[in-house]
């Protein structure tokens, strides 16, 4: 009985084990329109700033690129906006290659911020608390 009692425990904890390593490791799902691959490069954003704000090497991520994209619910036709995205990406791609990438963060961040100013504003605050100060550059 007591072995029974100890393979089953050590059954069940195996399970718990797998769940839990599985349960880590989500299968990517690009993002499918232009609303969520915002909200994903913001959070890249968050992540980037984070590791320059404690003098790391932030790792460049593949993200979903903005261009091409579906409309949105505040942009009726992104096509006007296609020219700006591609610009965007080559912007981010540089700051991880640049001698100054917290420098090269917040050009991307006011690009960013220009934008958002004609088009959507409602991230603005978040996006103006991430650059940084001149005497951090």
């Amino acid at each position: 009985m007591k072995r029974l009692l100890i393979v089953s425990v050590a059954i069940l904890l195996g399970f718990a084990g797998i769940t839990l390593f599985l349960s880590d490791r989500e299968e990517y799902v690009p993002p499918d329109n232009l609303r969520e691959a915002m909200q994903e490069r913001m959070t890249d954003m968050l992540r980037v700033h984070e590791a320059l704000s404690n003098d790391e090497v932030p790792e460049q991520r593949q993200l979903t690129a903005f261009a091409g994209l579906p409309n949105s619910i505040h942009v009726s036709d992104v096509s006007e906006y296609q020219d700006f995205f591609v610009i965007f990406e080559n912007m981010y791609g540089d700051m991880f290659t640049s001698e100054n990438p917290k420098q090269k963060f917040n050009i991307v961040i006011q690009s960013c911020i220009a934008c958002h100013q004609n088009v959507c504003p409602g991230p603005l605050r978040s996006m103006n608390r991430l650059i940084f100060p001149a005497t951090e550059l």
